[in-house]
């Protein structure tokens, strides 16, 4: 597991589908090496609480993993708190004093396919909710490096090449 930049393309007149990202990455020189699947359950507080959601994702490429944000302030994402727990933390979250309920109505999957360049991994994938559409996420994964700060300069100008919109 590396350092991944992950963005959404919402659905727009002007913005390319998954198929299209797909093509781009394709003439760049990516292979493709297989699928992926990412799944998010948000939990939110029980009556009487004042927490925020938190969002519970699994990842097919890491089986032993869950992954939970918290996004507190939203104008902030900087300052969210991120972790990767155990497999099992989900379970854990439904019965913890303060008392976490799954949202299922906004329970949201991603698929697609994902590709290798080089030292990159990227994956691109339909955001779906029930059966309703909801846009492309892009994750781009550098994965020899771990740390954020040093491997930040390598993302972004991967990012330049093949996604110039979505750097600032």
């Amino acid at each position: 597991m590396g350092v991944a930049w992950v963005f959404e393309i919402e659905q727009g007149s002007n913005q390319p589908s998954a198929k299209e990202i797909e093509r781009t990455l394709e003439a760049g020189g990516a292979e493709t090496v297989g699928t992926y699947l990412v799944d998010c359950i948000p939990y939110t507080p029980r009556e009487k609480m004042t927490s925020n959601v938190n969002y519970i994702m699994h990842h097919s490429n890491f089986p032993q993993s869950t992954f939970s944000i918290a996004p507190g302030d939203k104008t902030n994402f900087k300052e969210m708190a991120r972790a990767i727990c155990d497999k099992g933390f989900d379970l854990i979250i439904k019965n913890m004093s303060s008392g976490f309920e799954p949202d299922n109505a906004a329970k949201f999957a991603i698929s697609g396919t994902e590709y290798r360049f080089n030292d990159f991994s990227v994956r691109v994938g339909s955001a779906l909710q029930v059966s309703t559409f909801k846009g492309v996420v892009v994750e781009v994964e550098y994965e020899p490096l771990f740390v954020t700060t040093q491997a930040l300069m390598m993302l972004n100008d991967f990012m330049k090449h093949f996604f110039s919109k979505h750097v600032s």
